[in-house]
């Protein structure tokens, strides 16, 4: 329940379809890590705070040094590789934000001081710590399973520990605050 309204609880099937099919930018068929990124923040910060609301203004650079640490070389600021994914995770259904702000766009988070948060129904569902955990697990793995798909690439010891390490450092970031 949020901010006291009611919210049918979603089930297991469909918050894990949700957060396994997030669309991701990809680039020489790889695929941005950004998007899952922040869902393993929100989710630290809700299993750490009882809330996944993750603030423009005083999370934003926590999330871009994520980016910059577990994503790929860029030339684009480390506060517009941010606003991707804060805004545009809502088009795949799981994200909220507390103002309407167009996609990409760095200054009306700031002005707006925007809040984004996972949907009321998906933040109830990841209460549930067997939920939460696996949804964690999903994550983790997802970034493997698309490396390995149909054996076309070769997973090595040391990609498997690099995305596991990113995953949990996201996770704990906002965990540990």
């Amino acid at each position: 329940m949020i901010l006291g309204v009611a919210t049918p609880m979603m089930p297991m099937e469909e918050v894990l379809d949700r957060l396994s099919s997030l669309r991701q930018h990809q680039r020489r068929g790889q695929r941005s890590p950004h998007k899952p990124l922040l869902v393993l923040f929100a989710l630290g910060r809700l299993v750490a705070e009882g809330s996944s609301a993750v603030s423009w203004s005083m999370d934003s650079e926590r999330l871009a040094g994520l980016i910059r640490d577990y994503g790929r070389p860029s030339l684009t600021s480390s506060a517009q590789s941010a606003a991707y994914p804060f805004t545009r995770l809502r088009a795949d259904g799981i994200w909220t934000l507390d103002q309407d702000v167009p996609d990409d766009l760095v200054r009306p988070l700031v002005a707006h001081q925007v809040i984004g948060r996972l949907t009321p129904q998906l933040e109830d569902a990841l209460r549930d710590p067997d939920v939460a955990s696996e949804q964690f697990l999903a994550l983790l793995t997802a970034p493997i399973e698309a490396r390995s798909a149909m054996g076309t690439k070769k997973v090595t010891t040391a990609s498997t520990r690099e995305v596991a390490h990113a995953a949990v450092t996201t996770f704990l970031s906002a965990y540990l605050g």
